[in-house]
């Protein structure tokens, strides 16, 4: 999407300095000038990243608004009318305010530092870590069960090995994590150093509850990528599923900040794309926290689970 146009048939580039009427209910009332566009302004984190671009438009009566630019690059707002173009405009910059949510993603920057996060993607290569499917479990070590008897759900299997390196996991080891699909606050995790086995375990049939139709094959191989975490992430990527992480920032649905002295040891995010039992309540997320003292003694025996859903 190298070029922004408005949503007509001419489909006329936006360009900065752009004066444009809005209309709000029936009228063309709005009036204002573009002070943002993807590529020509100064980047910031919440008009321009990896999933989407916006343009952002100053209203002649000094308050702000943003309009989305879909994938082929138009703006999406029907309601947006090119009128003439200015020079001399003022760009927005990455230091000002556009709106309180832009206020407090800016709070949020000031009082955390960005962290190394390590991102699960999908991936067609044959790797021993993955999310949902079959667990390898090593023959001596029992599946986690219910309180019913049925087995647990795998969210993810973690082989530790192919993490990268130098970012406070372990090195070697696997980390197996459990779900109930019928008691929500019921997890487990495994982390053991024995050698996988080639091929998964098999569950006993449950049959009853969630389980009965869990789909145990939609699962997926995945390979991890470090990448740069900021608290404001969430404002973002937190209306969309499928986000997996490690360690950085979770994407927090309720609350606004990490407890103190914890670690994010993993977030699974609903993703009905890769599963379509994985949706966590009302598109939720679940949450594993770790203490450092914990993590780097390769204990996890006192993992911290959370799911938070809208």
């Amino acid at each position: 999407m190298s070029t922004i146009t408005y949503n007509n048939k001419d489909k006329t580039p936006v360009q900065l300095g752009d004066r444009v009427t809005i209309r709000r209910f029936l009228f063309w009332k709005y009036f204002g000038t573009v002070v943002y566009v993807p590529g020509i302004s100064p980047k910031r984190g919440d008009m321009e990243s990896a999933n989407y671009r916006r343009i952002c438009i100053k209203y002649d009566n000094g308050t702000f608004d943003s309009e989305d630019a879909d994938v082929s690059g138009v703006l999406v707002h029907s309601k947006i009318k090119f009128s003439e173009r200015q020079n001399g405009v003022e760009s927005l910059q990455p230091t000002d305010i556009i709106s309180e949510e832009d206020e407090y993603r800016q709070e949020l920057e000031r009082n955390n530092p960005p962290m190394t996060g390590i991102r699960l993607d999908q991936t067609d290569e044959v790797t021993q870590s993955k999310l949902a499917g079959l667990p390898n479990l090593p023959d001596g070590i029992a599946w986690p069960k219910n309180d019913d008897g049925l087995e647990m759900i795998l969210l993810a299997q973690i082989h530790c090995p192919e993490l990268p390196p130098n970012v406070g996991l372990p090195s070697e080891g696997t980390l197996f994590f459990f779900y109930d699909l019928d008691n929500w606050d019921k997890t487990k995790v495994i982390y053991t150093k024995e050698p996988l086995p080639k091929t998964p375990r098999q569950r006993v049939i449950p049959n009853k509850g969630p389980l009965k139709k869990y789909h145990d094959t939609n699962g997926c191989c995945v390979k991890f990528a470090a990448y740069e975490s900021h608290a404001s992430d969430v404002f973002e990527m937190g209306e969309s599923e499928g986000h997996h992480f490690m360690l950085g920032y979770p994407l927090w649905i309720q609350r606004d900040e990490m407890p103190p002295d914890r670690v994010l040891l993993l977030q699974i995010d609903s993703d009905t794309t890769l599963n379509p039992d994985w949706m966590w309540g009302d598109a939720g997320r679940i949450y594993f926290l770790i203490s450092p003292t914990d993590l780097a003694a390769e204990n996890f025996d006192n993992v911290e689970f959370e799911m938070e859903c809208y």
